[in-house]
């Protein structure tokens, strides 16, 4: 499957960041993006990084899930509005033509 395009980022995360460093505020934006992308969560030793992970990661991750439930809809409107049968190896039609 292919990866996401990106990630939304909300504004009532402006809260989570308001309490943190500059520092702090660096390896969170980091953190999201990386699990974003490998869906690694991060390991924090700092108890408020932790708290701020708690407060945004959930909303990642429904939106991954939002995300991926709309490309699989869309796939298989795709599949049904050309036709296509996925249990059956064919190229453009062309396996009537050609001996298996």
């Amino acid at each position: 499957m292919m990866s996401r395009p990106g990630i939304v980022f909300y504004l009532d995360w402006k809260y989570v960041f308001q309490s943190l460093t500059d520092a702090e505020c660096g390896v969170l934006l980091r953190a999201i993006l990386d699990y974003a992308d490998t869906g690694s969560a991060p390991q924090f030793d700092d108890r408020i990084l932790q708290m701020a992970w708690g407060a945004i990661h959930p909303r990642l991750d429904e939106d991954k899930r939002r995300y991926e439930a709309t490309v699989q809809q869309r796939r298989d409107a795709a599949n049904k509005r050309w036709g296509k049968d996925t249990s059956t190896p064919s190229v453009d039609g062309m396996d009537k033509y050609i001996d298996w």
